[in-house]
């Protein structure tokens, strides 16, 4: 019996020892499963300010988002308008440059007949003293006639005196 308590206690012992070592495996099991845990716990709480910082972001990339399509509407309205400028600016220049070709026809035609004009005007003015000295010399011949005339019938009118005897 002692033989076989021998070998209970020797079996009791190697148990005894595989269960301290058991104990301390499952220990340093608990060990790491507790780190484990402690790190899940802060990754989950690190995963929390993530997710919020994410849905931060997401908000502000889509109010960005919102604001960029409102540009780019502003952006095309702005444009169109400038091709609208542009288009009548064009416009305009080509009806400042028509008219500016117009003005330069016209400035050169008045300047030709400015220069007639000037020409005809001394010869205008030879003109005009021409027909008043022929004037002057009719109305001279006619005062001189009438003149005549009056001296004539004046002479003829007149009584002779008579004479005394």
């Amino acid at each position: 019996m002692l033989a076989n308590y021998s070998s209970l206690l020797s079996s009791y012992n190697t148990l005894q020892t595989d269960y301290n070592q058991l104990l301390a495996d499952y220990n340093s099991l608990q060990t790491g499963y507790d780190d484990l845990e402690n790190n899940y716990n802060n990754l989950q709480a690190n995963y929390s300010i993530l997710e919020n910082n994410y849905n931060t972001l997401l908000t502000n990339y889509e109010e960005l988002l919102a604001n960029r399509n409102s540009l780019q509407s502003s952006f095309d309205s702005l444009q169109n308008d400038h091709n609208n400028l542009q288009t009548s600016y064009d416009s305009l220049n080509f009806t400042y440059y028509s008219l500016l070709s117009n003005y330069t026809s016209l400035q050169s035609s008045f300047n030709e007949l400015k220069s007639k004009y000037e020409f005809a005007g001394e010869i205008a003015s030879s003109l005009n003293l021409m027909y008043v000295f022929i004037e002057m010399t009719v109305v001279f011949i006619a005062t001189t006639i009438y003149f005549a005339r009056t001296r004539i019938y004046s002479s003829l009118r007149k009584p002779k005196p008579r004479q005394q005897t």
